[in-house]
């Protein structure tokens, strides 16, 4: 069975998840001793959950924000108003999220 067009975009962030999560948990236990090996493990894992529960609010109200800021004083009801609208806000929250990755790679280096 081929793989259709529309599956690409899932099955290269699959793959993408996939090569980044693991190392990134292993990365984060290396160096623990034995007797620390579940704490260690525990901190990273509640780190990952605390990243994703506030992180995704925070990005999210970041690019709700650039979406109405970019709509105000221009015609709502323009499909290609909307669509700028929506690659502005898009544009913006990536640019929050490179931050956010250049922040915390600086802070672990």
């Amino acid at each position: 069975m081929a793989i259709r067009l529309r599956s690409g975009p899932p099955l290269l962030l699959g793959i993408g998840i996939s090569a980044t999560i693991a190392p990134a948990m292993s990365a984060g236990t290396t160096g623990a001793k034995a007797q620390d090996a579940g704490i260690a493990s525990a901190t990273v894992n509640v780190a990952q959950q605390i990243g994703g529960s506030v992180g995704t609010p925070l990005l999210n109200s970041l690019a709700a924000s650039a979406l109405a800021s970019f709509l105000v004083g221009e015609d709502a009801t323009s499909q290609t108003v909307q669509t700028n609208a929506a690659v502005h806000s898009y544009t913006v929250a990536f640019g929050g999220t490179s931050a956010i990755f250049a922040a915390g790679a600086s802070s672990a280096a």
